[in-house]
């Protein structure tokens, strides 16, 4: 053990440079605990705050018992499986995660419901990954219903074969991404009354008589892009003025399958020879960007409840999507009849892969030059990538020079306070100080 009264004589005696050394480096470490405590001390539990808790619910289970026994902040896992409840809809009325365990094992199944069969009517709500099927088909019986909330979540689900798929009444500031809205019965999206600022990103809209509409003038600023719109009967409606139908360029808009995909010229106006993966011409005057080609959609980076991801636009298969935080690079497989050309774009995020100042991305497919291209673009969040093959079998490789820090900034203090105290330990041990245990 250390001698507390040779602890306590070292700052009577004179020992020194060797004191002043010690002294030193019991200042840093000092420092940097203090660091330390002011940065972990935001993530630390309250005192008298309830931790929040994750819910299992299996399909003998009733999902509107365990929301009616969640707290604000719980996470409630619907399991695989077919679940039907004894009354629809079912009311999320606390602020909860809602996740399947796999979007295509975890059915919620209306059996009919002329109710609907999700309410949401809170905010703060997070629905992910769950299958929401079989309403009637009466116009207002909706999937997933959304009334006056605001700051909600619904991500990674499929909903299918009902009145509405996705129904915003009075909603506002949500965010609906990457979900697959197919087969319903009057509407994929409806937004009305006053539903304003909202964003409707990533789905894949497909085969209903009208794949969105936004029903009202009061509903404002609500920004919609990046999805594809596939064999509906009437794509869109809108009645409103304030509408984003994409994100600007290069980011673009979205993909429709009855628009022409002619791309020969790029840049703001589209009045530059070159391709860049949108469209020349806008989609019916509204989205001045239409992507050519149907978007894919990847997850490229998780970390705790954040999670980013790759885009890829193009007219190949593609399939195989990897990124390798270690060599900083992203690969993927293109595949197509042979012969003919291929192409892709690609938005990668700069918060994970990125070039410095003076360095340069590298972009092969079957490790060789694309056959034109790539066109590199960027804006303040992502980077864009176009470029063309021809057909078989390719495997794409991006490689940017810099990397999303792979550990965060506890490790990293926890590293320099192990690193200090190791320090002050050789010292005082090359210097005759005992501090052996």
């Amino acid at each position: 053990m250390v001698d507390e009264q040779l602890l306590l004589e070292a700052d009577v005696f004179d020992y020194g440079d060797d004191l002043k050394v010690f002294n030193e480096n019991r200042l840093l470490i000092a420092f940097v605990v203090l660091v330390l405590v002011v940065s972990v001390a935001p993530l630390s539990k309250t005192a008298g705050v309830r931790a929040a808790s994750e819910i299992h619910v299996s399909s003998s289970q009733s999902i509107q018992d365990a929301i009616n026994g969640a707290s604000d902040g719980d996470t409630i896992v619907v399991e695989n499986g077919m679940h039907v409840e004894g009354q629809y809809p079912i009311m999320v009325n606390r602020s909860i995660t809602l996740t399947g365990q796999n979007v295509l094992e975890t059915v919620i199944d209306g059996n009919g419901s002329n109710r609907g069969i999700l309410l949401v009517k809170t905010d703060g709500v997070r629905i992910l990954n769950l299958t929401i099927q079989n309403t009637t088909t009466e116009l207002g019986v909706s999937g997933i219903s959304l009334y006056g909330v605001r700051f909600v979540e619904v991500s990674d689900c499929i909903v299918a074969n009902c009145g509405i798929g996705l129904l915003l009444t009075n909603s506002s500031e949500n965010n609906v991404t990457r979900n697959d809205i197919v087969s319903c019965k009057s509407y994929g999206v409806y937004l009305h009354l006053a539903s304003s600022l909202n964003i409707v990103s990533e789905n894949n809209v497909t085969q209903n008589p009208v794949g969105i509409i936004i029903a009202d003038t009061n509903c404002s600023h609500n920004i919609i892009y990046h999805n594809n719109f596939v064999a509906n009967t009437n794509q869109q409606s809108d009645v409103s003025t304030s509408t984003s139908w994409d994100n600007a360029y290069p980011s673009g808009g979205s993909y429709w399958d009855d628009h022409t995909n002619d791309d020969l010229l790029h840049v703001v106006g589209q009045n530059l020879t070159g391709s860049d993966g949108i469209a020349d011409a806008s989609y019916h005057g509204f989205d001045e960007y239409p992507l050519a080609e149907p978007v894919y959609v990847f997850s490229m980076y998780k970390w705790n409840q954040s999670e980013c991801y790759a885009l890829i636009s193009s007219n190949s298969t593609v399939y195989g999507f990897g990124f390798n935080p270690s060599a900083g690079t992203v690969t993927f497989k293109a595949v197509g009849p042979n012969g003919t050309v291929g192409c892709c774009r690609v938005v990668l995020p700069k918060s994970i892969l990125w070039v410095g100042d003076g360095e340069s991305w590298t972009v092969t497919v079957n490790g060789s030059a694309p056959a034109t291209g790539p066109l590199i673009l960027e804006d303040a969040g992502s980077t864009y990538f176009f470029f063309t093959y021809s057909h078989s079998t390719e495997v794409v490789e991006i490689a940017g020079t810099r990397v999303v820090p792979e550990y965060s900034l506890l490790v990293l203090l926890l590293f320099v306070v192990l690193f200090v105290s190791g320090l002050v330990f050789h010292e005082k041990k090359g210097k005759g100080l005992d501090v052996s245990c």
